[in-house]
Formats: C-alpha cells, sequence, structure tokens
C-alpha cells in the first residue's frame, strides 16, 4: 500500500512538472530565442527575424517567415515556413538537434565579391575549431568529430518543398532548385536542377542514410535524356565535364585509433575537356573505385585492397601521405593483365598515337615510391613492366616501327606546321650517324643521357634526381627525360602539350624500346637530325653550318660541348655569350663537368683536353644573331648541369 502510494505521488509530481512546463513553454521559447538573436548578432553580425515563432504539438516547433539578414541588409536565408521536432535526449543535455523537420520556400542566398562577403560568416568558428585540431595533429579524431557532426545533425524524418541555392562568386553565379526532398527513416530521394556558366541540368537523387550505422548511399541519373553537367568545375578551373550516371557508398568506423573508410565509387559516361587536357573531349565509358581509406594520427591511407577499373583495366594502387615527418608513398603491387584489355580500355580523345592498337599477351607492372619532402635526396623508385607472349599484331593510327625507316618529320610550332624535312638519305642536310664527330656524341650522351645505350627507355637515377631537384628548387628546373623519351616526344607528339602527354610518351617509349621497333643506334641518328638546335635550326648538319661553317664529322670538343649546352634551350643560344662575344664566365664549370665525367667513361683522353678552354669563334650566320649587350639571359649552371648519372 505505501508503494502504491509512493509511485502515484510520484507520477502526480511528474504530471505536474509536465503541466508546469507546458503552461510557461511560450516563456521559455522566447527568452531562448532572444539569446540565440543575440547570439547571431553578436558572433556573425547577423540578425535573426521571424513574424511568428510558437509551439506545435507537444514539442514541435512552427516558425513563419524565418530569415538571416546581414548587416549589409543581405539576406543569407529564409524560409517560408518551418517546422522542426526537437531530440529531446540532445535538448536535454544542450544540443539542438532536430528528430523532424518540415518545410517550404526555403531560399539560401550566399555571395563573396570585393564588397560582400556571406561566405565565410558561418565558417569562422569551425576554422577556429579546425586549427586547434591541425596543432593536436590527430586527424583520425578530427575526422571522426566531422562525421559525427554530419551524422547527428541528420534528423529522422524531413521534407522540403520548394528549396532555392543561390551561389554568387564576382560574376560567376549558380543556382539550385529543388522541388521536392523527403527524407524519411534511412530513404532519402530529391529531385534537382541546377543552372549556371553553360551548365544546366536536372537530376534525381535517391539513396539511404543510416545515422546510427554511420552509413550512406547515393545515386544520380539525369531526370531528362541529356548528361549531367558539372557545376562550377568551369569557372574555378576551366574543367568542362558531363556524366551519364554516378553512385557512391560510404561506411565510417572508429577502429582503436584509426578512422576506417569503406565504400565506392561508380561512373558512367563520363567526358571531360580541358585545354591542358585534350583539345578533344576525353571520354571513360565506366570507371569504378572500391575503397578502403584509414585515417590515422597523422597520416592519410589508401590501403591496396582498393580496386579501381578504368572501363575494363583493373588495377589496386597503394596512396600513403604522412603529415609529420612530410612523407608520400605510392604502390603497384605487381598485377598481371591481359595488355588488350589496358590498350582497349584506355579513354577515347587521349592517347590519339595508341589509338586502334592490336595486341595479345600479357603484361605485369611494378612500382614502389617514395618521398620524404625533408630530404629528396633519399627519395626511393622502382618500376617494372614485365611482358609475357606480348605482340602487337596492328598498329592504330601511328605506326611505331617509322623510326627504323626514312619518314617525313613535321615540326610544330603553336599548332601550325614550321617546317616539314626527310629523315634519310634524300634530304641533303642529313647526316648518317658513322659521319657525325664522336666527339659531338660523346658530349650529347653524357649532357642528355649517358645510359641511353643500356637502359630500355627509362632512367631510374636520373628520374629520381630530377624530382630531387625540382622540390628542393620549389620549382620545374630538372626533366629527367632520356634521349628515347625526347625523341618520341618530338616525333610523335610534339603537337601535344597536355598533362597526359607524358604518360602516352611511356607507354610509346616502352612499346619501342621492349619490342625493339628501333634499334638503338637508329633512334640516336634520327634525334640528332631531326632536334632543334637554334631558332629553325633542325638537325646537326644544319647546326653545324650554322654556327661553324663546317661538316658534322669536323666538329671540335670544344665546339661540341657548347653545341651539347644549347640542347635545353636552343632558341636562346645567343644569350650564352657576353658583350665582347665570348663565352660568359659560368661556361667554364660546364666544360670542366662534362670532360671530366667523358674522362671518365673513357669517351675522351688527357691529350683530348690539352689546351681546352670555353671558348668558341661562331663563323656561320649565328654570329650575325649574337646580341652584345649586357641585358643578356643567363643559361644557370643548373640547367646546364642536367647531366646524365654514372
Amino acid at each position: 500500500m505505501k508503494i502504491r502510494r509512493i509511485i502515484l505521488y510520484f507520477l502526480l509530481f511528474i504530471l505536474v512538472l509536465l503541466i508546469a512546463m507546458f503552461s510557461f513553454r511560450t516563456y521559455f521559447l522566447s527568452k531562448i530565442l532572444e539569446k540565440a538573436k543575440n547570439k547571431f548578432q553578436a558572433e556573425y553580425n547577423t540578425k535573426l527575424h521571424f513574424d511568428k515563432a510558437k509551439f506545435y504539438g507537444f514539442d514541435g516547433l512552427y516558425f513563419k517567415n524565418l530569415s538571416l539578414i546581414t548587416s549589409e541588409n543581405d539576406t543569407i536565408f529564409f524560409a517560408d515556413s518551418l517546422y522542426a521536432r526537437p531530440k529531446l535526449r540532445a535538448l536535454i543535455s544542450g544540443n539542438i538537434r532536430a528528430e523532424e523537420i518540415y518545410s517550404r520556400g526555403i531560399f539560401i542566398n550566399l555571395v563573396k565579391n570585393d564588397s560582400i562577403d556571406n561566405f565565410s560568416r558561418f565558417l569562422k568558428k569551425e576554422s577556429q575549431d579546425s586549427t586547434s585540431e591541425k596543432q593536436e595533429l590527430n586527424l583520425s579524431k578530427f575526422a571522426d568529430r566531422l562525421f559525427d557532426k554530419f551524422f547527428n545533425y541528420v534528423p529522422g524524418k524531413s521534407s522540403y518543398f520548394g528549396s532555392k541555392v543561390k551561389l554568387s562568386y564576382n560574376d560567376y553565379q549558380l543556382t539550385f532548385f529543388s522541388d521536392s526532398l523527403i527524407q524519411e527513416s534511412t530513404n532519402y530521394a530529391m529531385q534537382l536542377s541546377w543552372i549556371g556558366m553553360s551548365t544546366k541540368s536536372k537530376v534525381l537523387l535517391k539513396g539511404q542514410l543510416n545515422a546510427g550505422d554511420r552509413q550512406i548511399s547515393t545515386k544520380i541519373v539525369s531526370a531528362d535524356t541529356g548528361q549531367i553537367y558539372v557545376p562550377i568545375l568551369p569557372y574555378f578551373i576551366k574543367l568542362y565535364s558531363r556524366f551519364d550516371s554516378l553512385s557512391a557508398s560510404l561506411k565510417v568506423d572508429m577502429e582503436a585509433e584509426e578512422l576506417l573508410l569503406t565504400g565506392n565509387g561508380r561512373i558512367s559516361g563520363l567526358a571531360l575537356n580541358h585545354q591542358r587536357i585534350s583539345k578533344e573531349d576525353v571520354v571513360f565509358k565506366s570507371g569504378r573505385l572500391d575503397f578502403q581509406t584509414r585515417i590515422g594520427k597523422n597520416y592519410i591511407q589508401l590501403d591496396s585492397t582498393s580496386i579501381a577499373s578504368m572501363n575494363a583495366f583493373n588495377f589496386s594502387p597503394f596512396i600513403k601521405y604522412v603529415i609529420e615527418p612530410k612523407t608520400l608513398e605510392l604502390k603497384f603491387i605487381e598485377n598481371t593483365f591481359e595488355a588488350d584489355s589496358f590498350f582497349n580500355s584506355l579513354p577515347e580523345g587521349l592517347f590519339d598515337n595508341l589509338k586502334g592498337l592490336k595486341t595479345e599477351g600479357s603484361l605485369g607492372f611494378k612500382m614502389n615510391f617514395f618521398l620524404p619532402f625533408e630530404n629528396p635526396d633519399s627519395l626511393k623508385f622502382s618500376s617494372t613492366m614485365q611482358k609475357k607472349d606480348f605482340k602487337i599484331k596492328a598498329f592504330g593510327d601511328s605506326d611505331f616501327r617509322t623510326l627504323g625507316y626514312d619518314f617525313k618529320h613535321e615540326v610544330y610550332e603553336n599548332d601550325r606546321i614550321i617546317k616539314t624535312f626527310i629523315v634519310g638519305p634524300e634530304n641533303p642536310n642529313f647526316t648518317a650517324l658513322d659521319a657525325i664527330s664522336p666527339y659531338l656524341k660523346f658530349c650529347i650522351l653524357t649532357s642528355e643521357d649517358g645510359n641511353f645505350f643500356t637502359h630500355r627507355g627509362f632512367n631510374e637515377d636520373a628520374f629520381r634526381e630530377a624530382i630531387a631537384t625540382n622540390i628542393k628548387e620549389k620549382k620545374f628546373a630538372r626533366g629527367g627525360s632520356t634521349i628515347s623519351m625526347q625523341l618520341v616526344k618530338n616525333v610523335f607528339l610534339t603537337r601535344k602539350k597536355n598533362v597526359a602527354r607524358k604518360l602516352e610518351e611511356t607507354i610509346i617509349v616502352w612499346l619501342i624500346e621492349n619490342m625493339r621497333l628501333a634499334s638503338k643506334e637508329r633512334m640516336f641518328e634520327v634525334y640528332l637530325n631531326i632536334i632543334e638546335w637554334g631558332p629553325g635550326i633542325y638537325g646537326i648538319k644544319e647546326a653545324s653550318y650554322f654556327y661553324f661553317n663546317k661538316l658534322p664529322s669536323e666538329l671540335t670538343l670544344n665546339e661540341s660541348i657548347y653545341l651539347a649546352s644549347i640542347v635545353p634551350r636552343p632558341k636562346a643560344f645567343k644569350y650564352s655569350f657576353d658583350k665582347e662575344g665570348k663565352l660568359k664566365p659560368h661556361y667554364k664549370s660546364y666544360y670542366k663537368l662534362l670532360t671530366s665525367i667523358m674522362l671518365r667513361r673513357q669517351q675522351i683522353t688527357e691529350i683530348d683536353t690539352i689546351g681546352l678552354r670555353p671558348e668558341v669563334v661562331l663563323l656561320g650566320e649565328a654570329k650575325k644573331s649574337v646580341i652584345l649587350s649586357d641585358t643578356i639571359v643567363n643559361i644557370t649552371p643548373v640547367e646546364q648541369e642536367d647531366i646524365l648519372n654514372d
């Protein structure tokens, strides 16, 4: 009996408390909203305004004409009507989280230009938090909290009708329209369209969001017959892109000190257009990434269990970036694949010279790359490409066997043919390899590619040194290209100036060198007969007469060293001389460096160096072009010392 009375009194107390709270809730609401107004004004210099605010039902809040207005009298946010029911557990702990949200007529307006910037108003506090997290150097916990915030703010049920988001950045405007967004339980669906700077699309977006399991998935398809055009990128990086459909999923787990992100992404009909990529659309029929990413205290890592695909070609990359000490590691664990599936999977519009190439057999690729940014000289790099029963059944748009025979060479400048000539005896300026001074050949090999006759197109040591030099000097100061790579660039890729050229160059070099499509001697002979040696001067015979009025076979060691020095910048040859017509002082170290290497390799003897000085006498037409002036552009020792490794 006593227990019943206690329970009855307790229930009565709860009832009285609820009645009191219900009776005074309007008063408490006004106080909370007044506090919110003061906070927006103090922290963000923004006015919170509404025509009506009241309780709706037992614990719901209803707002009419809710808005945020900046001190410049610009409306950042407006909602014609907004209903929200908070999560009671979160509310008790002092956090505002919505269990349900329903709205109509939402408008968000974000502007950034010389006079207005409301993009960053609500990011200040977040950026301060981010700074403190960075100082703690715990990426996993920081990322985990960000995901927690995202999933905690997701309501259990919501619907939005007639939403509009307008982004303005200087002269760029992008507007998103949403007829409806409905989210119930773990499912959501949305009708979305946008328009801005040559991009206009209408899409259907649907998926699942499970806040409890920290898991989200989405799929985007076109709502009409056209492709989906990606906004913003055309304005900021001049990249125009579109696709047919896109799907992605992500699951977030915290395991010990690591944040584990697993998921996948699929895209079909992707087309890219950028002047630095290709003049034509680059088309990927399909692409896929099944990833497992780990975020640790001070690193981000893409596991090698991840699988990426480009059309029908699959590969498994490993990438790890460590913040302190800063390092970057890339790996491709040896993967054997059908050669034809690789060449058939290359994107359309990017590798023109490989288009139509038919092969059989298999290839295997392996690569290791490790870069400690604080000590670039310790960089590690190795790669191998193995072939098994590999054959070229048919060449496509370019026949790489051309190098082994006489062919017509076209020289391009700014996409315009400026010179055409035959590479072979039919051309009176063509010079056979054995009719060229040994001094010139040794100097070119020493300065450009000392291991040319022993490598298979690539010099890993030169590549390592080039990357280390570029990182230390914080600019592109050294290339690391072999003669094989320079030759392929000049013969097959002279019109291309895009970011993919290096990859196409690498593939073509591998094919020529490993399939023995041309001998080393022939490749070197072609190289010396087509490279530029001065403004409009192509081939060693033209160069010999232009500078010294003699045959290539008659070139001295002195003259050969000078000719080797101008290969990286042939049009700037005249700036090698001072106002008296003598080679500039830094040439002394260049001559000394080249001769010491050639002596060590026994390409020349001590007798050859007797009386050798950094002096040349111009006897050809070049003499008329030398500018005798103090305002001369220097070819730096670093540029001249792009010397090959032993």
